[in-house]
């Protein structure tokens, strides 16, 4: 039982969003944010190797509205991190916030960010979900 509930956590710490960083130099769109973990990397990344926010723009969203003014959804925030979850915190408490952050519009950005600019931004659904795939597109509908 010890080692099922280990490796939920490990699930849980590098896949689930613990924190959104604001990518600067977006000049389209005013609120791209970077889902990381529980590491401070994008999400499925570990190690001690340090990462390029940048580099993994790709996987970033897109708010329609500036997410700071969202209610009930960040334990805390700063210039440019927004904090969906604090180890102190119940599990519970964790997808109560992420189910009203899914509640908000958002877009990934996909590839284009990668290039430089943001022409073609996909849509996701708007159905409120706990699911970290919600926050990234698969491969497959970026091309």
């Amino acid at each position: 039982m010890g080692s099922s509930a280990a490796l939920t956590d490990h699930w849980f710490e590098r896949w689930m969003p613990y924190c959104f960083h604001k990518l600067p130099g977006v000049v389209r769109y005013k609120h791209v944010y970077l889902p990381l973990n529980d590491h401070y990397k994008p999400l499925g990344q570990v190690g001690r190797k340090r990462v390029r926010y940048e580099d993994y723009a790709a996987q970033a969203v897109i708010f329609y509205r500036d997410p700071m003014t969202f209610e009930g959804v960040w334990t805390a925030t700063s210039d440019d991190k927004l904090w969906l979850y604090e180890d102190t915190a119940s599990r519970v408490d964790y997808f109560e916030r992420l189910g009203r952050l899914m509640s908000h519009k958002v877009r990934a950005v996909g590839k284009e960010l990668r290039r430089g600019h943001l022409a073609r931004a996909h849509q996701l659904p708007m159905v409120p979900t706990t699911s970290p795939i919600m926050l990234t597109m698969p491969e497959d509908d970026m091309n």
